[in-house]
């Protein structure tokens, strides 16, 4: 290899390293002419060089010298005897603002790197692979054109550009490389061949110009963040079998407005869609059977939802904060942590017979939910399920439940009534607390345990049925902070803790009363 001498502030500081650099290159070239071999022809120069297998790179040299030179390309070819590198080409500032590159198979890395005056270029059809960075921050490149036969486009390629208005990746490219086009904010359209199996991680992240893509079925990855905040994005269309969508593939995007997910698709990634704040129309196919963690989060615009009848699992925070949901049916599966936590404008919720666990925080901060009514099925309402809940006034428990676990409906402020099914075994502390509106309560024959400070600060609590033959083992305080005049309604006489044995008549529990009921009195 032979450098070319160049003149700048930055030659001296480099000097005697790269001239001994030059001096092995010149040493391995045995001979080799550069100003004659630039007038011989391409088969004479791979005569000379077809055993040469490695010339390097001038790495430091370019990249301090960034604004002054920029590595051209790479050529290669298989000789006979092996891969054969012919040689690095340097040149000095771009003179023009469009360049032709000649006739090679392979754009090297960094080879146009930061030519922010570079407007125009002719990538050849001979070329099948184009570097990482090669093209990256030319802020002002927006003609140029990927030809049919690349196969290769290497990670942050043209990241920075300002890419065609019409871009087309051709099929041959098996995988687009991670952050190849991001930031490309000039591209309207996205077409990709079939073919492409692999969009990268971050490709066309923050392409804000950019309106629709067209992705075929042969892809079967779709990288992390890989269209995150395309917020001009108004429609995609997803290939119909299974994909892997990356965590915030689509995130941001909030010009999309209508979303379909095929049946082939069978899970929808994590955070693949979320903050689509324009998204109003949301169909999810009947073969869809997972939800992923943060799938739709803060998705506001969507109104009315339709799961699938055999979803397996509704992810962490899948639907959170999706203030435009009024109505929810969730018919199978496990409803996951905070689901949907703070969805402000639900005000009905009905979980069908399929589903197993209602998972903790799955509907915190759900204002206006009104009612709540779970099917035979359900067998535990975990921590803080309908916590802060304030206007829901109806809740139906079925006896399936085993366990309302802790804070499940604290702050219920106009819940006016709960029954306890037969079934449910333990009540665990301060699940009902701060109720202000509770005033009556049935507590079922199964159940053997209520926490501590079950019932606190109900405050409008005034009857509470004990329908089992035996009151359950209770701490001395589930009652604290309710009023006086709360009264016991027992069936049996035989107590497991905190009440004595019952002789008929009145007596007194903590200053509450305890009142025999028979026959029919109790509900």
């Amino acid at each position: 290899m032979c450098v070319r001498r160049l003149h700048g502030d930055d030659e001296s500081r480099y000097r005697q390293k790269r001239k001994a650099y030059r001096k092995r290159c010149v040493q391995r070239l045995r001979g080799f002419d550069r100003t004659a071999s630039t007038r011989e022809s391409e088969e004479n120069r791979d005569a000379g060089l077809h055993g040469l297998q490695e010339l390097g790179e001038c790495g430091d040299w370019q990249r301090h010298n960034r604004h002054r030179i920029v590595r051209v390309f790479e050529l290669w070819q298989c000789a006979e005897r092996g891969t054969a590198w012919r040689f690095f080409g340097l040149i000095g500032r771009l003179p023009h603002e469009s360049r032709h590159i000649p006739g090679c198979r392979s754009i090297a890395n960094s080879a146009f790197k930061y030519a922010k005056s570079l407007r125009s270029v002719s990538i050849p059809d001979s070329v099948i692979c184009i570097g990482y960075s090669a093209f990256e921050r030319c802020e002002n490149l927006s003609d140029m054109a990927i030809p049919a036969g690349v196969m290769e486009i290497g990670e942050g390629a043209f990241r920075g550009c300002r890419g065609p208005k019409n871009l087309v990746i051709p099929g041959g490219v098996k995988r687009i490389g991670d952050r190849a086009f991001a930031g490309c904010e000039s591209i309207t359209s996205v077409v990709i061949e079939e073919g492409v199996t692999n969009v990268g991680e971050y490709a066309f992240r923050g392409c804000s110009g950019l309106r629709s893509v067209t992705i075929p079925d042969s892809v079967t990855c779709i990288g992390d963040a890989a269209f995150q905040e395309c917020s001009g994005l108004m429609a995609i269309e997803l290939p119909d079998h299974p994909v892997d969508i990356g965590q915030g593939a689509f995130a941001g995007c909030d010009g999309l407005t209508s979303l379909t997910i095929p049946s082939g698709m069978a899970v929808v990634g994590c955070g693949a869609f979320e903050r689509c704040r324009g998204l109003t129309s949301l169909t999810i196919s009947q073969g869809v059977t997972n939800i992923g963690k943060s799938a739709f989060i803060s998705c506001r615009g969507i109104v009315q939802l339709s799961l699938p009848p055999h979803i397996a699992e509704i992810g962490e925070l899948a639907f959170a904060g999706c203030d435009g949901l009024t109505d929810v049916t969730v018919p199978s599966g496990d409803i996951g942590k905070a689901a949907f936590e703070s969805c402000n404008s639900l005000t009905n919720v009905v979980i069908l017979s399929g589903v197993r666990k209602i998972g903790e925080s799955a509907f915190h901060g759900c204002r206006k939910l009104a009612k709540a009514t779970m099917c035979e099925g359900v067998e535990s309402i975990g921590t803080f399920a309908f916590e802060g809940c304030e206007s829901l006034m109806e809740i139906r428990i079925p006896t399936s439940v085993t366990d309302i676990w802790q804070y499940a409906f604290v702050g219920c402020k106009t819940l006016e009534e709960v029954n306890i099914p037969d079934g449910v075994r333990n009540v665990w502390h301060e699940a009902f607390v701060g109720c202000h509106g509770l005033k009556k309560v049935t507590v079922g024959r199964d159940v053997k345990f209520i926490a501590h400070k079950a019932f606190y600060a109900c405050i409008s609590l005034t009857d509470v049925y004990y329908r089992g033959r035996s009151c359950p083992d209770a701490c001395d305080d589930i009652y604290w902070n309710t009023p006086t005049n709360l009264v016991s309604h027992v069936r049996s006489l035989p107590v497991a803790v905190g009440l004595k044995r019952l002789f008929g008549g009145e007596m007194t529990w903590h200053g509450r009363k305890i009142v025999r009921d028979v026959g029919n009195k109790q509900p």
